[in-house]
């Protein structure tokens, strides 16, 4: 489970840390809280491992499965191009994306 944070928090850590580490990719998706709640949150996978930036924390692909479902993937080039276009570190409309992807 996944301690709270502010919101739109893990989504600027999680895209400030694949900007960093091209190496990775970014996941928007839906995680299970402390109060069994669904919240929009943002990981990174490297591999088969997830990093979970806002508790400093990797995880097996298969144990963070269990609380989370997948959303969105970017790659890196693809966040650049979000970020440029949009001046955020997301969550991100489909028409963003589709924006700035398409230039």
């Amino acid at each position: 489970m996944i301690m709270s944070t502010k919101k739109g928090e893990s989504f600027e850590s999680a895209g400030s840390f694949v900007l960093k580490n091209s190496d990775c990719v970014l996941v928007h998706g839906l995680v299970e809280s402390f109060d069994l709640s669904e919240k929009a949150y943002a990981w990174v996978k490297k591999g088969n491992k997830v990093y979970d930036v806002e508790n400093d924390r990797w995880y097996d692909v298969n144990e963070w499965n269990r609380n989370a479902v997948e959303k969105n993937t970017y790659t890196y080039d693809e966040v650049l191009k979000l970020v440029d276009f949009t001046s955020h570190l997301g969550p991100w409309t489909n028409e963003e994306f589709e924006k700035a992807t398409s230039y």
